[in-house]
């Protein structure tokens, strides 16, 4: 998959090998870690979305929750 858009990548490199970070962290953890590394531009993107802010934050969460899955499922 080739992303032209802005995207996170997150790794483990350790002993000069790139690796995959959820037999490290496990999958829940890692979900977690970005959810809480991002909340704060969440929390400013939402500003601009015109739907409740909750609303706006649950739908960012869950997109990046999906795209987190399926990207660990390739």
């Amino acid at each position: 998959m080739l992303s032209t858009d802005l995207h996170l990548h997150f790794e483990i490199f350790a002993n000069g090998l790139h690796g995959d970070p959820v037999p490290y962290i496990g999958l829940r953890d890692a979900m977690l870690e970005l959810l809480n590394f991002f909340e704060k531009d969440m929390l400013k993107l939402s500003r601009y979305i015109q739907i409740p802010r909750e609303d706006a934050l649950q739908s960012m969460k869950l997109e990046m929750i999906e795209l987190f899955k399926m990207n660990n499922e390739c």
